[in-house]
């Protein structure tokens, strides 16, 4: 009975290690961020934080688009 337990869990095992998959490389992501449009200085300071964004996160493309 032991014998078949662990027939039993080496089986299990080798299907999951089998199943785990090789990671695919991530493609671009593409976001829209719409907003209010107040100031010129707001939009500035919107557009510098979006920069700094898509520095840290070059496979995220961010569009901004202000009403």
């Amino acid at each position: 009975m032991r014998k078949v337990r662990w027939l039993a869990l080496l089986v299990v095992l080798t299907l999951v290690v089998g199943g785990a998959g090789v990671a695919t490389a991530r493609q671009g992501t593409e976001i829209t961020l719409m907003g209010w449009s107040s100031s010129t200085a707001e939009n500035d300071a919107l557009m510098a934080q979006v920069d700094a964004f898509m520095a840290e996160n070059p496979d995220i493309q961010v569009n901004v688009n202000l009403v």
